[in-house]
């Protein structure tokens, strides 16, 4: 069981996972009122997040066309509108259009070709943590859980954790090697942090996706994908605003 612990640890901040349930419930999410946050609950915590149970994971009421244009110019000729078809968390609401950049070239299974570098605005992922999320992890709380993600380890926390781990598997050295892998992936994490955005929050650049901004709010958890420019300097600003319309629909 330690080991599944430390494995789904470190698994959490290697990869997302991109597939989901149309089924699911957000019912399910309503143990979400008593999950500890930090050192205790309060109210506006717990009210924020029956707020975004309420909205039942409805991603293009959570970002709208409307917010989107308060931040970045649309152009309406070419804007398009995809709401992905599954529920829940795993689900996404992404507007594109037309940029003035270059084609970008693409690579997949040795073959390359390109594509319109479009812009975009996605929010995605909305997850409202709860206790279960807790025990599974073994973590105090949801910011613990949270930065274990994506926040970089320094050198003595991945010194530490490998002498743990080293400690824990002296003699089954292929979970060994699996772990270590793992805590190699989060070590390289890029991610940086944002500044007085939610309680803590996380972003990293793409030259060909853009930004992918990760916020966490409480229990409450999201990401905001968003490319309007070649620059991440540019683009970062605009994801952060995109965020803090999201996180407003709660407030």
């Amino acid at each position: 069981m330690k080991f599944l612990r430390i494995f789904f640890l470190l698994a959490i901040a290697a990869t997302i996972s991109c597939t989901g349930s149309k089924n699911e419930s957000s019912e399910s999410s309503t143990s979400t009122v008593s999950v500890k946050t930090d050192k205790t609950n309060n109210k506006a915590v717990i009210d924020a997040a029956k707020c975004f149970i309420a909205m039942d994971y409805d991603y293009e009421k959570l970002l709208t066309k409307e917010d989107v244009a308060k931040h970045t110019s649309i152009d309406e000729a070419s804007f398009k509108k995809d709401v992905s078809p599954t529920h829940g968390e795993y689900g996404s609401c992404t507007y594109t259009w037309d940029s003035d950049r270059p084609d970008i070239s693409m690579t997949t299974s040795g073959m390359t070709f390109n594509l319109p570098d479009q812009n975009l605005a996605t929010v995605k992922s909305l997850k409202i943590h709860n206790e279960d999320d807790l025990k599974l992890y073994n973590q105090s709380d949801v910011i613990s859980l949270f930065e274990t993600a994506y926040k970089k380890m320094s050198r003595q926390e991945y010194d530490e954790m490998i002498a743990r781990l080293e400690s824990e598997y002296a003699n089954d050295p292929d979970r060994l090697n699996q772990a270590k892998g793992f805590a190699d992936a989060r070590m390289n994490l890029d991610y940086g942090p944002v500044d007085n955005l939610g309680e803590r929050a996380y972003w990293k650049w793409s030259d060909k996706f853009g930004i992918e901004l990760v916020v966490l709010q409480g229990a409450v958890q999201f990401i905001i994908a968003a490319k309007t420019s070649s620059s991440a300097e540019t683009s970062l600003p605009v994801a952060i605003n995109l965020a803090k319309e999201v996180l407003s629909k709660c407030n």
